[in-house]
């Protein structure tokens, strides 16, 4: 992508509205969406001293600016953010259009957040991740590899997304916590930015 995302005043005000509702899911064509972020709150890991060592990271004024690997970061953690970044005016542009939709989804947001992901997914897999992370970065893949079948047969069958409420979270869950912890595998401070996704 070469669009960055830009700093929207009312972004921060609709997200911590959206955050305090709790809107059911409606179980047709066009449904209300649950609130999903690409990252979930970080896991808890390593020595005190190295949780101290992340925690003086401070999060950008915009979360949902472009994202700078901070210094000395591994050239993992580099290509991670780069992978992120390459989708990420997609992504805002869908979340965008989902809130404006009053955060109804319809098939042509499950079919964008599908061609979004995989290729999210084909730059992730490029990437050589030490051994050390491997296992995060496996889990990862995994979580995004379940959450993008569920969309997928949720594009191609109508109403089986609002049918399926569920799975709609559980899936959303697992790739924002396992997401979180391929990040603070790679040092890299959480992403705050708040998206709408399917």
């Amino acid at each position: 992508m070469t669009t960055s995302r830009t700093s929207h005043p009312a972004r921060a005000a609709r997200a911590a509205l959206v955050a305090a509702l709790a809107l059911p899911m409606l179980a047709a064509c066009a449904f209300v969406v649950p609130l999903s972020t690409d990252q979930a709150a970080p896991a808890d890991r390593g020595a005190p001293a190295d949780r101290a060592a992340r925690a003086h990271r401070e999060a950008p004024a915009d979360p949902c600016a472009p994202e700078v690997a901070p210094p000395g970061s591994s050239p993992a953690a580099v290509a991670y953010l780069a992978a992120v970044e390459a989708t990420s005016a997609d992504r805002m542009a869908l979340s965008d259009r989902i809130e404006s939709q009053g955060r109804k989804l319809y098939d042509v947001d499950l079919a964008t957040e599908v061609a979004i992901d995989e290729r999210f997914l084909v730059d992730l897999r490029a990437i050589t991740f030490p051994p050390e992370v491997r296992p995060e970065a496996d889990a990862f893949e995994a979580a995004l590899v379940a959450y993008l079948d569920f969309v997928r047969t949720a594009a191609a069958q109508p109403g089986y997304y609002g049918e399926h409420p569920d799975v709609a979270t559980a899936v959303n869950n697992a790739r924002g916590s396992a997401g979180s912890a391929l990040r603070d595998a790679l040092d890299l401070p959480p992403n705050g930015c708040v998206v709408n996704r399917p």
